[in-house]
């Protein structure tokens, strides 16, 4: 999912950048789309992790760091 965002803001960077190169107007939309898919990806990722998480519990490693660290008495 990491790549498709990444990839989502590389043809953005392209497209801005070719609008700028030949002077033309962007889309009227094209900031909603943007967003709109970004926040779709996001959603996908977040449903697939919470479903391995629901099936598999949290992960060893996260769970170790999770919560506030015990205070220490002098």
């Amino acid at each position: 999912m990491a790549l498709a965002m990444l990839a989502t803001l590389a043809v953005v960077a392209v497209i801005l950048l070719a609008v700028w190169w030949s002077d033309a107007s962007p889309p009227r939309t094209w900031i909603f789309w943007v967003e709109a898919s970004l926040l779709l990806f996001f959603t996908i990722f977040w449903v697939l992790q919470s479903m391995e998480y629901w099936n598999h519990g949290i992960p060893d490693d996260a769970a170790a760091g999770a919560g506030p660290a015990p205070r220490r008495r002098p």
